[in-house]
C-alpha cells in the first residue's frame, strides 16, 4: 500500500530506523536548503546517525498511532526525499502532509509524483476526509507542488511556523476526497 515503483527511477517505501545513515547523507548533502524550511534539519537538531534515527523513530511511532508511515523517495537508488503526515485528527479523520527534497533532484516533477500514489491511498483507502497542507509563504516551490495537485489555496495562517529562531506565516492549502486530482486526467 504505501511502497511504489513509479517512473522515471523513483521509488516509495515506508522510512525506518534502518534508514538513518542514509537519512542523515541527505540532510548533510543539502543542509542549507533543507534547514531554511525544516527546524529538524538544522545543524544542532541533526548532526548524528542517532539523530537521524531518533528523528525516524517518531515516523514510526506515528504509524504505530495512526497507520500512516513516513515514506521515502529514492531516485535512481539514492534517498532524496521523504513524506510524513502529522498526527490524524480522529473525529474528524484529518491529517496534514509535509515533504522535503534535496534540491539536487528538484524541478522534476519528484515530490508532485511521488505525492500522488501516497495522496490517493490516504484519501481513498484510509478514510482520511481532509489532507492539510501548510507551506511557508516564501517556499514557492512548496507551494507549486500543492497547486499542481489540486490542493485548494484556503489563505495565509500568520505567525504559524517555527523554524529555528525564525517565526513564518504559512500559505495553508487542503484536499478532500471530492475535489479534482489532476493526475487523474
Amino acid at each position: 500500500m504505501w511502497e511504489h515503483d513509479l517512473d522515471g527511477g523513483l521509488h516509495l517505501e515506508p522510512l525506518r530506523r534502518a534508514h538513518a545513515e542514509e537519512h542523515l547523507a541527505l540532510v548533510e548533502r543539502d543542509r542549507a536548503a533543507l534547514s531554511r524550511y525544516l527546524g529538524w534539519a538544522a545543524a544542532d537538531r541533526m548532526s548524528t546517525p542517532a539523530d537521524a534515527r531518533d528523528f525516524l523513530s517518531r515516523g514510526e511511532e506515528r504509524e504505530a498511532d495512526d497507520g500512516l508511515p513516513w515514506v521515502g523517495i529514492w531516485l535512481d537508488g539514492l534517498l532524496v526525499g521523504g513524506v510524513l503526515w502529522f498526527p490524524v485528527e480522529h473525529p474528524v479523520m484529518a491529517t496534514s502532509v509535509g515533504y522535503w527534497l534535496d534540491s539536487g533532484a528538484g524541478g522534476r516533477g519528484v515530490m508532485t509524483r511521488s505525492l500522488q500514489p501516497l495522496l490517493d491511498t490516504v484519501l481513498d483507502r484510509c478514510g482520511m476526509r481532509r489532507v492539510g497542507l501548510g507551506a511557508e509563504v516564501g517556499n514557492t516551490a512548496s507551494r507549486r507542488v500543492a497547486e499542481r495537485l489540486g490542493f485548494a489555496f484556503e489563505g495565509v495562517k500568520r505567525s504559524a511556523w517555527m523554524v529555528g529562531d525564525r517565526v513564518e506565516d504559512h500559505a495553508m492549502y487542503s484536499l478532500l476526497p471530492g475535489d479534482p486530482r489532476p493526475w487523474h486526467g
